[in-house]
């Protein structure tokens, strides 16, 4: 490996452990300083002269202990996932083998090649998942109000916990419902802040995650239902399920907002409906056949 790509990977290693710092105020947060306090660690300001102490306690601000724990916890997903993914190479490699000559060790070495695919869709999953999403939203919108004053996370984590319960109801597998509370909270990222597609696949995000806040960016001056309509087009499940929970807190009467109109409630109505008939499951083609 050459220093640029060593470097190139060492800065992606770095942006994914920032991404995983809680933000400023939260209890996980809290959580991570009172681990850290338990296992020696004592905050300073910086730059004062530290005793010795003995047994030695560790002296840091409280960004650089965060810092280390992040960075500590994306290396600790990084080497697991190598592994597994050395262990499935493996079992797959046997498996073929003893396929090959007939042995009965293939139905072993195929149970064993399944679980490390669990294995690996438990650590992708981990490698982006809900609270990740939820920490990144929270640093990145910090400080915006919705139209009615309210903290704008509010509404993202009321848009993920619809979407995610949706992609349930729907019957969609555990990594599909996942990803879309992640997109619930990130949905907005694009388009409000100045946040980019990159910027979310450095973070760790799924690409099935990016392109689906992709579809969900309005382009400014684009018409709201065109772009709507546009989601509908692209097939993308994620997607359609978010906006339409984007649509149905927009139209909760809970979070009725003051300089809405009419005609806001109107798209927002109209938006719903387009995306609950192109989520709805196909009428069934079996036909009863008349009485004998």
């Amino acid at each position: 490996m050459n220093d640029t790509t060593h470097a190139a990977r060492e800065a992606e290693r770095a942006a994914k452990a920032k991404a995983l710092i809680p933000p400023a105020g939260s209890e996980e947060r809290d959580f991570w300083l009172e681990a850290a306090v338990q296992h020696g660690f004592e905050e300073t300001a910086g730059g004062e002269h530290v005793p010795e102490y003995d047994p030695p306690a560790y002296f840091a601000t409280a960004d650089e202990v965060l810092a280390l724990m992040a960075s500590a916890r994306q290396q600790g997903r990084d080497d697991v996932k190598r592994q597994a993914v050395a262990l499935r190479a493996q079992s797959r490699s046997n498996l073929a083998f003893y396929e090959e000559h007939g042995s009965d060790l293939a139905l072993l070495e195929g149970q064993k090649v399944a679980a490390f695919e669990e294995v690996l869709e438990l650590i992708s999953a981990l490698q982006s998942r809900a609270c990740d999403a939820e920490t990144f939203a929270r640093r990145i919108h910090a400080g915006q109000v919705d139209k009615g004053g309210a903290p704008y996370t509010g509404h993202l984590g009321r848009v993920a916990a619809r979407a995610r319960a949706h992609a349930e109801a729907m019957g969609l597998p555990r990594q599909h419902a996942e990803w879309c509370e992640q997109i619930g909270w990130l949905h907005d990222t694009i388009e409000d802040t100045g946040t980019t597609a990159d910027d979310l696949l450095n973070a760790g995000f799924d690409p099935a995650v990016v392109q689906a806040v992709q579809l969900l960016t309005r382009p400014p001056g684009k018409p709201y239902l065109e772009c709507v309509a546009g989601i509908i087009a692209s097939g993308d499940r994620l997607a359609m399920i978010v906006k339409l929970s984007d649509n149905e807190d927009n139209l909760d009467p809970a979070r009725a907002l003051p300089t809405a109109s009419p005609a806001h409630a109107e798209r927002y109505q109209r938006s719903a409906e387009m995306l609950r008939a192109a989520l709805a499951p196909p009428p069934s083609t079996t036909s009863r056949g008349r009485d004998a």
